[in-house]
């Protein structure tokens, strides 16, 4: 009875980590994704910022805006891939 549980407990034991395996791996993989992708595009959002911000009525784009405007931009890149 006991050699059937130790059986029963390492199967399911062994079966959960081969399913969150491949979920964790993904995760990883889509982290990494998005950190290199909010790296290539903050230049290009910051430089935008900059050429708006010499219009009059846009004198100053606070640093969290350039920051969820990269976010967004990687997240939406990243589904439509």
């Amino acid at each position: 009875m006991l050699t059937k549980l130790k059986t029963s407990v390492r199967n399911h034991l062994l079966s959960g980590i081969l399913l969150l395996t491949p979920f964790g791996v993904t995760l990883l993989v889509m982290r990494w994704l998005f950190e290199w992708l909010a790296g290539f595009l903050r230049p290009m959002v910051q430089y935008s910022a900059d050429k708006l911000s010499k219009y009059p009525f846009i004198e100053f784009i606070p640093e969290i805006y350039i920051s969820i405007c990269v976010s967004v931009c990687s997240i939406v890149i990243l589904l439509v891939l």
